[in-house]
């Protein structure tokens, strides 16, 4: 019996002394495989639609994954999509502004949301009025420099 206390008590210790370090551990790992699925769904978009091999160099900034570029019809204004595995955000990018962000709870939602529906003409989207509404302030903006 006394070792069975002795056990229990070590058992106890070690729950009360490790248990965070092992939700630590588990959750961590979670992230991981939860990051590596992310990356392979944004690999094969890539591939698939730029018919070239794009490799894992892509993520090698998180916040600032490129998924896809372009210019808008009269070639006068770049337009650019990155999404952001680390804070679970799709970035909007017109001439090298943020336009708009949407933001995720969870990288799992972003991949269920977001990254498993990636489409080259929906990302580049960018409704005319929001264009126009830029190219004034930018108009506006070189007229004063």
């Amino acid at each position: 019996m006394e070792s069975l206390d002795k056990a229990l008590e070590g058992y106890s210790y070690f729950l009360e002394h490790s248990g965070f370090e092992l939700y630590q551990e588990y959750f961590d790992n979670n992230i991981q495989d939860e990051l590596a699925a992310a990356k392979k769904v944004v690999l094969e978009y890539l591939n698939d639609e730029f018919d070239q091999i794009h490799t894992n160099e892509v993520f090698k900034d998180l916040e600032h994954v490129g998924v896809a570029f372009t210019t808008t019809e009269d070639s006068d204004r770049e337009i650019q999509i990155e999404v952001d595995l680390k804070n679970f955000k799709l970035n909007r990018y017109l001439d090298s502004e943020l336009i708009e962000s949407v933001k995720f709870e969870s990288l799992s939602e972003m991949s269920e949301k977001c990254l498993s529906a990636l489409d080259f003409s929906d990302l580049t989207y960018i409704d005319e009025g929001i264009t126009k509404k830029n190219n004034f302030i930018h108009n506006s903006i070189r007229d004063i420099i």
